[in-house]
């Protein structure tokens, strides 16, 4: 297990980084739509993911520099070994599989809106080269590693520090669910912040989850850009083929028990 966290790590208490959290989920509500009243940038833009991946970072930087804590340290930006982020990435397709078939269930007691549906499509299609750069760019690379420096380098190590890590690895899902503010993906969402929490811990590093993130908002760019004629072979009655499920289920516990294994 990769551990150069000093062990006179003095971490601030749980309640300074939930109102760091507060503030930065208002820039990421108020932000668009000032810049939107303004006329600078509609509300339906695509740089609006930009901006808001690049704030979600912004307070945090302030806070750490405020608090003098080293940004390795804060973010949990510890190096790992390359079978540890091989065994990552290939950990990111099960649980995509997984993540959907969650979405559908979801999807049959909690519809969401057509509305937010076609908002997402119109975010996330890409119909030319350089919105596929731009999507990878900030949707794939931005996202997985700046969100996971919030979440499972900063507040979960915070957490970890107050709390037990079962508590810790299910308050920062939680709230890493709640931060992304569409409360129709939260079981989804929670899910997924679980397993990559798990990751963060066990290798003491960001870059297992980084990695397991951006790889499943890839996977997720590439089917909501793949006409439903080419996926009906994973659909089984309205939901993931269980066969497929099955393999899911099986490939990603052995994935865990390996990365507990080289992680030790």
């Amino acid at each position: 297990m990769n551990n150069t966290e000093p062990k006179t790590t003095e971490w601030p208490p749980p309640k300074d980084v939930f109102f760091l959290l507060i503030i930065t989920f208002g820039l990421l509500m108020v932000s668009p739509i000032v810049l939107d009243q303004l006329g600078i940038l509609s509300m339906d833009s695509k740089w609006q993911l930009m901006l808001g991946e690049c704030l979600i970072i912004v307070p945090a930087l302030f806070y750490i520099r405020k608090k003098q804590l080293p940004a390795q340290v804060a973010f949990r930006l510890n190096k790992v070994q390359p079978p540890v982020l091989i065994i990552s990435f290939a950990m990111a397709f099960p649980l995509t599989l997984l993540f959907e078939e969650i979405n559908l269930i979801i999807e049959k007691f909690l519809p969401m809106p057509e509305e937010i549906v076609q908002l997402y499509k119109q975010f996330f299609t890409a119909d030319t080269t350089s919105d596929w750069i731009f999507l990878l760019l900030i949707v794939v690379i931005l996202a997985g590693v700046f969100e996971e420096m919030i979440f499972r380098g900063l507040l979960q190590q915070v957490l970890e520090n107050a709390l037990d890590i079962t508590r810790a690895i299910l308050a920062t899902a939680f709230v890493f669910a709640l931060m992304h503010g569409n409360p129709f993906a939260v079981v989804q969402i929670v899910f997924l912040g679980v397993i990559i929490g798990v990751l963060a811990w066990r290798s003491n590093s960001i870059w297992p989850a980084a990695v397991v993130h951006a790889t499943n908002n890839l996977i997720s760019i590439i089917l909501v850009n793949t006409t439903e004629e080419n996926l009906t072979f994973m659909e089984w009655h309205g939901h993931i083929n269980p066969i497929f499920l099955i393999i899911a289920v099986a490939l990603l516990y052995y994935l865990m028990k390996e990365f507990y294994r080289i992680t030790e």
